[in-house]
């Protein structure tokens, strides 16, 4: 691929060319324009090898097709003049930067007036390789430029190359035709068939979100656009861009959506707008399509890509202008008050109206006697002097004869009051927004005589008539369509709701002038076009006198300001005659209100020194804009109409109106519609009668919503009462009952019974409050459903009353809320086998050995004493007999490390027993729960000695014993006699806790007695010899035998292990039976194992 690339950079146009570069008027004017572009380097430095492209244009060679539209000069036939419009470019950098400039040559000097802010950055490469014609639009003070990138048609064997590439990927077959085609086609019509054809470019997304900026009204033309401009769509593109502005997709989507956001009044937290940001894949077609349907037009790019254009003349030409003979006045020299700035002009709708005379046209002569009785004055006023001492204006075609009734002394009178009100401080534009009584106290303040009153109201109403013009459209005219699509907009109406009776578009040329200074002065520049609904003398007052306090229904007298509505009709309910008055709007930097500010803010001078207008909400829910100066508002034209909104315009007909309801469409339709449309054969209902019906049915849902709000009334008040009933329930008292016993026995136990209970109270409460929540939030949704039933009745419009309707039974609210009322009979909180327990506690037991050796049973947080707690059985008959320290919790893997610490003390050999009961396992453990001294600690510790010289009996558990022994499994008992065997040892252990062992070895004996061949009756001797006898290698032998019965029973091998470890010292058997255990999921008899295992050195 070469690295050099080659582009034809050409200037087409200047639009928007300020006013004053063509106010001077003159026939021989010498001045001599030119638009020159530049190649940059990215550092700024001039590329040499890129020549200059320069075009010259002159004030003669300016056009303006109609009083609405800007200057505009075509520099694509200015070649005559000898500069050239179009240059080739050959760079080898990728990207370079154009740099654009307007200079202005006069006889004696030469300036430049224009000049883009920053330069074009522009991707050559891009140009050549993918796009091939590129169209920009370039912002300067005089305008703006517009300038394209093509592809070199020099370039044949690039095109070659490029064309080759391009056909070897999409089309190999095609290759022989790159000759014929490189030499009869250029290469942009080229590729733009070839991207057409391979679906490469999206041109009608592309024509259709052009339109969608710049002309929604002309959107159903597109399809006929696309169709004539076949196969040339990238010149039709470049077209619209040079006729309007840039392309959608070359603009900086920050700065589109930034402007879109701030022209709407959302945020980028607004759900609508974030779940367009998620939902457009930050694809910008897809994001503002969406945006611009769900809150209307994006404003236009050039109300804030460009800056605003303005022409400053030298000092030379100021002298010249004011040393003009009167005889020939400018016809824009009104425009021209008092300092240059006042031919600023913006593209925002900021541009002063022309009062549709050509440039060469001359107002009528003056007598000289004017000029010579002001040549006393400076020469801004002389100019005022020399252009409103004028007295044939066009205004109304008529003279004001009674003008020669006070000479040159109303000149003079007028002048010296303009000079008064400057030394004052203020600026005489102001008088042209003042009524006519405000005039005569102004005058009157500054301490003018009646008659000099009298004079100087003469004067200013004369210059009021002067600067207003109006021109009264017909249908035949082409704006005429343009305003009402416009109007219609404006106020959110279908033109089946309008009715247009005249079109008057007017302007006023003080106004516009001080409009465009104070859009100069705004903290941001920007406009937008509003309107205001009202009488017409009213806003024919505006147009005359300005917006002052009185227009826009303002808020307070205190706080003057112009209210427009963005939805001024939404409250009308019948067809009104009134007039419909569309402004140009300075908004500026706009201070949002929160939706629940129902007033404009103050008009305070700190508020109006940061902020250009307030938006917010009116009462009736929608959005207007204050604006708080009268410069801010510039009348455009103004409509006189018929509004009737109470009719709907039908979705297959606009142009026709709803007059019937199809019940089994669910739809609405005109009478062609159900004559010859598709609801010809289709029952329809009169939209009077259908909504009666709907209006009957919308009584029911009222009646049934009223008794679903008693119902759930009833069911507050029964939650509340059971509430209440929860201190005096039958639980609570057994509960207490229970406590008191448990107190007696240890005080541990008591504060686990009210841990317990409490807990129970607190789910219970919390499933009433979240049945009471329920209840609460469906009497809202009724009351709601209620009020929105209520106000459905009381519509007097029939299609809103089927659409309540409709909307009522569509969303289905009422079967919802019953649901909800059914729901909040359930009880939510239930425990995992789905039923509540009959009390709200429930404790396990765990059986603990004391430093004697001896098995003792303590609560881990309570004794289950309640037979109706059968669903943690399980657990009960896994606790009964683990091995815990006194301080153990619920499950025997919290104190399993004990056994360790535990073997240390027990490998002694004891003393004699003196007494069974006083030195009993039990016994000390009391003692020692109980806070016994240290003293008696000592004494037990002696009577431990010497157990690891008690005898010892070989009983070890292997895998054979087990296999041959596993047949007695088979011999267990039902279910029913297990539960009850279980429950006889949980009594035997109560026993034991006591201090009646006898009693704990006849229950136990019993449990044996029933189940002789099964492992719990085996179980039960191993505890009689391990807690009561004391004989631990019988214990040893009663386990080993309960283990060939049932050897999957984790509970034995754990309670065996522990007595091989800590008692009879076999640490290897001991082991085995604990991983054994852990084998079958214990926890705890892992950890166990892992211990033993360390202090074997096995690890």
């Amino acid at each position: 691929m070469s690295s050099v690339w080659k582009v034809l950079v050409q200037l087409h146009n200047v639009v928007n060319i300020p006013c004053g570069v063509c106010s001077n008027g003159e026939c021989d004017d010498a001045r001599v324009f030119s638009v020159v572009a530049r190649a940059v380097s990215s550092n700024g430095t001039l590329l040499t090898e890129c020549p200059e492209v320069i075009a010259e244009f002159t004030t003669r060679d300016i056009v303006q097709a109609s009083a609405a539209d800007p200057l505009e000069v075509k520099l694509d036939g200015r070649g005559e003049r000898g500069a050239a419009v179009s240059a080739e470019w050959s760079t080898n950098a990728p990207t370079i930067e154009l740099m654009l400039l307007v200079k202005e040559r006069q006889p004696t000097c030469e300036r430049v007036v224009g000049s883009c802010e920053k330069n074009l950055v522009i991707d050559v490469s891009d140009v050549v390789q993918r796009r091939k014609i590129v169209t920009h639009i370039v912002g300067t003070e005089m305008g703006r430029v517009g300038v394209s990138l093509t592809v070199a048609p020099s370039d044949t064997a690039g095109y070659r190359r490029r064309l080759t590439e391009f056909l070897s990927q999409y089309n190999p077959g095609g290759l022989h035709l790159v000759d014929s085609v490189v030499r009869g086609i250029p290469e942009v019509e080229t590729f733009t068939k070839l991207y057409r054809k391979y679906a490469l470019v999206d041109y009608e997304r592309r024509v259709r979100d052009f339109f969608r900026v710049y002309g929604r009204e002309h959107a159903v033309q597109v399809p006929l656009l696309l169709k004539e401009w076949e196969n040339r769509e990238e010149e039709l593109m470049h077209n619209l861009v040079l006729d309007n502005g840039p392309e959608p997709d070359n603009i900086d989507v920050e700065t589109r959506l930034a402007v879109f956001l701030r022209a709407h009044n959302v945020s980028t937290a607004t759900p609508d707008v974030a779940r367009a940001l998620r939902e457009s894949n930050k694809t910008p077609f897809q994001l503002f399509e969406a945006l611009t349907l769900k809150y209307g037009p994006e404003p236009d790019p050039r109300s804030y890509l460009f800056p605003p254009t303005h022409y400053e003349l030298t000092q030379t030409q100021y002298q010249l202008r004011q040393l003009r003979p009167a005889s020939v006045p400018p016809v824009r020299a009104a425009e021209n008050k008092w300092s240059p700035q006042r031919e600023i002009s913006s593209n925002g709708g900021a541009k002063r109206q022309e009062e549709g005379k050509p440039f060469s046209q001359h107002q009528r002569q003056q007598t000289s006697p004017v000029i010579l009785s002001v040549s006393h004055f400076d020469p801004p006023a002389a100019t005022e002097t020399d252009i409103n001492g004028n007295g044939d204006h066009s205004y109304g075609k008529e003279k004001d004869t009674r003008s020669v009734n006070f000479g040159n002394n109303a000149v003079m009178s007028w002048e010296g009051f303009c000079d008064l009100l400057r030394r004052q401080g203020r600026e005489p534009s102001d008088v042209y927004y003042m009524s006519e009584a405000s005039f005569s106290a102004a005058a009157e303040n500054m301490g003018y005589t009646k008659p000099d009153r009298d004079i100087l109201i003469h004067q200013w109403q004369q210059r009021l008539r002067a600067a207003v013009r109006e021109e009264v459209l017909t249908p035949s005219d082409a704006y005429y369509g343009t305003a009402m699509k416009e109007v219609l907009n404006l106020v959110g109406l279908q033109e089946l709701n309008l009715e247009v009776v005249s079109v008057t578009m007017v302007s006023n040329r003080e106004h516009a002038s001080c409009f465009a200074n104070r859009l100069l002065t705004a903290q941001q520049r920007a406009t937008e076009r509003l309107a205001i609904v009202g009488e017409y003398h009213r806003l024919r007052d505006i147009v005359v006198h300005g917006a002052n306090g009185t227009a826009g229904e303002p808020n307070s007298r205190r706080n003057p300001c112009i209210v427009f509505h963005r939805l001024p009709f939404q409250n009308w309910n019948r067809k009104q005659f009134t007039c419909i008055l569309v402004c140009d709007v300075v908004i500026g930097k706009p201070f949002v209100c929160t939706p629940l500010v129902k007033t404009a803010r103050e008009a305070t001078e700190e508020f109006r020194t940061e902020w250009d207008c307030c938006v917010f909400h009116d009462a009736s829910g929608g959005q207007a804009v204050a604006v708080y100066d009268p410069q801010q508002v510039l009348p455009r034209f103004m409509v006189q109409c018929h509004v009737d909104v109470t009719v709907t315009p039908c979705p297959a007909h606009p142009s026709r109106a709803v007059e019937y309801y199809v019940a089994d469409e669910n739809a609405f339709a005109c009478s062609h519609c159900v004559v010859l449309g598709k609801y010809r054969k289709k029952e329809v209902l009169a939209i009077e009668d259908a909504a009666a019906q709907a209006r009957s049915r919308l009584a029911d849902y009222k009646r049934d919503v009223h008794q679903l709000l008693v119902d759930l009334e009833a069911r507050e008040t029964d939650l509340v009462r059971e509430v209440d009933d929860m201190s005096i329930a039958a639980r609570r008292l057994e509960a207490e009952k229970e406590v008191e016993r448990i107190r007696r026995e240890a005080e541990e136990r008591v504060a686990a019974v009210l841990r317990a209970l409490e807990q129970a109270e607190e789910d219970q409460l919390n499933d009433i409050k979240l049945r009471r929540e329920c209840v609460w939030k469906a009497r809202e949704a009724a009351d709601t459903l209620s009020e929105n039933v209520t106000t459905a009745l009381q519509h007097t419009n029939p299609l809103q009353v089927l659409a309540a309707l409709q909307r009522v039974q569509a969303e289905d609210e009422l079967q919802y809320l019953r649901g909800e009322f059914r729901r909040s009979c359930i009880k939510i909180n239930v425990t995992e086998n789905g039923t509540r327990p009959d009390a709200p506690y429930a404790w396990t037991r765990t059986a603990i050995r004391d430093d004697d050796g001896a098995l003792t049973i303590a609560a881990a947080t309570g004794t289950r004493v309640n037979p109706l707690f059968e669903q943690i059985e399980d657990k009960m008959q896994r606790m009964e007999g683990i091995h815990m320290n006194t301080n153990s919790r619920q499950n025997y893997g919290c104190t399993s490390s004990i056994g360790t610490g535990v073997s240390t003390h027990l490998m002694k050999t004891p003393q004699p027993e003196k007494n069974t009961t006083a030195n009993s396992l039990y016994a000390k453990y009391l003692a020692i729960a109980s806070g016994a001294s240290k003293e008696e600690e000592k004494e037990e510790e002696e009577e431990k000695e010497g157990l690891i010289h008690q005898p010892m009996n070989s009983n070890v558990l292997t895998k054979k014993n087990s296999e041959s022994n596993s047949a007695l499994c088979a011999l267990s008992a039902p279910p029913s006699e297990i539960r009850r065997a279980k429950e006889d040892i949980t009594k035997g252990w109560a026993l034991y806790r006591q201090g009646d062992p006898e009693g704990a070895r006849r229950m136990w004996n019993d449990v044996y007695g029933c189940h002789l061949d099964s492992a719990i009756g085996a179980r039960a001797q191993a505890y009689i010899a391990e807690a009561l006898d004391r004989d631990y290698e019988a214990a040893a032998k009663w386990y080993d035998l309960s283990l060939q019965r049932d050897p999957s029973d984790v509970m034995t091998l754990y309670n065996y292990g522990v007595l091989l470890e800590t008692l009879l010292g076999r640490l290897e058997e001991a082991l085995m039976l604990f991983e054994r255990a852990h084998t079958l999921g214990d926890g705890a008899a892992g950890r166990r194992a892992q211990q033993l295992r360390v202090s074997l050195g096995k690890i």
